[in-house]
C-alpha cells in the first residue's frame, strides 16, 4: 500500500512539474512555492530537473530500501497524495479556463 501511494506521488510530482512548467511558460499561472518560483526565474531547466530528480529519488528509495510499514507513515502518505491530487484538479481547472478564454 505504502509503495503504491509513493509511486503515485512520484508520478503526480512529474505531471505537476510538467504542467506547472507549461503554465509558467505560457504565463497562465504563477508558481505558488517561493523556492520553486525563484528556481524557475533563475533557470527554468533547473526547475524541471529538481521536480524530476525528486521523483526519481523517491522511486529509488522505494526500490532499494526496506521501508517499515507504520500507520503514521501511511497516513501522511495518503494525506499527501490526496492534497497533491487536489492540486492537480486545480491545475486542470486553470488550464480549462485558460483554453476557454483563448477560444
Amino acid at each position: 500500500m505504502l509503495k503504491l501511494v509513493c509511486f503515485y506521488l512520484a508520478i503526480l510530482n512529474v505531471v505537476d512539474g510538467t504542467i506547472t512548467y507549461i503554465g509558467l511558460k505560457l504565463n497562465i499561472i504563477d508558481e505558488g512555492n517561493l523556492i520553486m518560483s525563484l528556481l524557475y526565474e533563475y533557470n527554468s531547466a533547473y526547475f524541471l530537473l529538481l521536480k524530476f530528480s525528486l521523483s526519481v529519488f523517491l522511486v529509488l528509495i522505494l526500490c532499494y530500501t526496506n521501508i517499515t510499514l507504520s500507520k503514521i507513515l501511511v497516513f501522511f502518505s495518503l494525506v499527501g497524495a490526496t492534497l497533491y491530487t487536489i492540486v492537480m484538479f486545480m491545475h486542470a481547472y486553470w488550464i480549462f479556463i485558460s483554453l476557454l478564454i483563448c477560444l
